[in-house]
């Protein structure tokens, strides 16, 4: 859209305004019209986007004025908003340096899809700002929110704020009633599955073995942690009882996380599978109370360490289950080794498919297709 003509006639400024301050940039602007310090006229032709500032300065105060000004203010300024190229407002959306006040203001001031995509997918939005569009957003915006299962994780907020948006989709409903099912289980329920399972795993009977090598997995995991320099920002007390699982898991060290592997509960798994240092997921497959259908989903993921993978491969109880089998076999993360030896276990449907699958390895796709045409010539 292009952007408007200034009035033939500029405004005139008090006597302490009348040229424009050296060191004025977005955040000195919304310090000085919070203390008063700005004439109206200097803040109207703010708000008309006339001020010779960067585009991201100029798109921030435009922003700021949107929701904080006067209502003839705050309509300047959403009209000047609108008019900035879409580019620009999509670069200031995506910049991940930029402060989450500023992405809250834009988010709040512009509804233009093709900004608040941006706006949803950067690490720097806040998950108030989230919460916000979770109510109203449609279409391709709700799968932004539902595919981000850290933030969901991190404030449940969202969920609710997404059942209750009116343009929810039939499919993004769905996925949140199984993301509420496999994340968000009502009290009670968590009292029986998570609570009690949490005391038995404390008497869970493990062989002398077993016992060996968890002791020795600890302390691995110990000797890391003393190695491992300190995590940037990382709080060093936790915050309350009232956290989200996953904000425990994230103040854990090595050594914590190990542990709530071997002896947590279903949602701690689940978080913990992905964590990038082998022990830690390593530890999770090794879990005496892990199950079979979480090891099947686990076998499927692309974003875990190989370490996980290969420990699935080498138990041969879970090996002997076919679905488990087969996701393991279609993983591209998986080992070769590992991988190699179950294609020729796979029925002939599966084998087609795997041979045409351009998401595995050459190895893997050539050995499904060279015993595919074996067996049919049989």
């Amino acid at each position: 859209m292009t952007r408007r003509a200034p009035d033939p006639v500029q405004p005139t400024f008090s006597d302490s305004m009348t040229e424009l301050p050296a060191d004025l940039d977005a955040p000195s602007f919304f310090a000085r019209y919070e203390q008063g310090d700005l004439p109206q006229e200097f803040v109207l032709l703010a708000a008309r986007g006339f001020l010779p500032l960067p585009q991201d300065d100029l798109v921030a105060i435009l922003s700021f004025l949107s929701v904080n000004a006067d209502p003839e203010i705050s309509a300047t300024a959403h009209e000047s908003l609108a008019e900035q190229p879409i580019r620009v407002l999509q670069s200031f959306a995506r910049n991940q340096e930029n402060d989450p006040d500023n992405l809250d203001r834009l988010a709040r001031s512009i509804d233009d899809p093709a900004v608040l995509e941006p706006i949803l997918r950067n690490r720097q939005t806040s998950d108030q700002t989230i919460l916000h569009l979770a109510k109203t957003v449609s279409g391709n915006l709700q799968e932004v929110i539902v595919i981000n299962h850290e933030r969901l994780l991190r404030t449940p907020e969202i969920i609710e704020a997404l059942e209750g948006n009116p343009n929810l989709t039939p499919d993004i409903r769905r996925r949140v009633v199984e993301l509420r099912e496999e994340y968000f289980q009502k009290k009670r329920i968590e009292d029986v599955i998570i609570g009690a399972h949490e005391a038995a795993a404390e008497e869970y009977a493990l062989t002398e073995e077993e016992q060996a090598e968890f002791a020795e997995l600890l302390a691995e995991a110990e000797r890391v942690e003393q190695e491992a320099a300190p995590i940037p920002g990382m709080p060093d007390e936790a915050s309350g009882d009232g956290e989200s699982v996953w904000t425990k898991v994230q103040k854990m060290t090595i050594s914590e996380r190990v542990r709530a592997a071997l002896k947590g509960g279903r949602t701690e798994r689940s978080i913990l599978i992905k964590d990038r240092n082998r022990l830690v997921a390593g530890a999770v497959i090794k879990s005496p109370r892990i199950s079979e259908s979480e090891v099947e989903a686990f076998a499927g993921m692309r974003n875990i360490e190989e370490e996980a993978l290969r420990l699935i491969g080498m138990k041969r109880d879970w090996m002997q289950k076919y679905p488990l089998m087969l996701a393991l076999a279609k993983n591209p993360k998986a080992p070769i080794g590992v991988v190699l030896p179950l294609i020729n276990r796979l029925n002939l449907r599966d084998l087609k498919t795997l041979s045409g699958d351009k998401g595995v390895s050459d190895a893997v796709r050539q050995s499904a297709r060279r015993l595919l045409n074996q067996r049919k010539k049989t």
